[in-house]
């Protein structure tokens, strides 16, 4: 599956700094979009680099069809766009209903 693959990709990343506005060509360190679309790009899906940007594009979805791998996106009080990869189902109720969208890019693959 692409999205098992995507998320594999984005755990080995695990540990490198976050930096408001890193600049997407950076892999020692990320902000949210850039560290998003970076384990995308390494399997060739192409997205925009801010989270506001990427929230636009791919297929809208509800909280209700997630999938491994969806994008949830969320405003919060000092930025007006975060996101986060959707990664089981077991993901705390509480964080779901925050979502403000949900956008599903990775299509699975055999």
């Amino acid at each position: 599956m692409k999205a098992s693959k995507i998320i594999k990709t984005g755990h080995t990343f695990l540990g490198v700094p976050y930096v408001f506005d890193a600049p997407s060509y950076r892999t020692d360190m990320f902000d949210c979009s850039s560290f998003i679309q970076h384990i995308f790009m390494v399997h060739g899906i192409s997205l925009p680099r801010n989270s506001r940007q990427q929230s636009l594009i791919g297929t809208r979805i509800s909280p209700k069809q997630l999938q491994k791998g969806d994008l949830l996106f969320f405003t919060t009080r000092k930025r007006k766009h975060k996101l986060a990869i959707y990664q089981k189902s077991d993901m705390l109720p509480s964080i779901l209903e925050k979502a403000e969208c949900c956008i599903r890019f990775a299509r699975k693959t055999k």
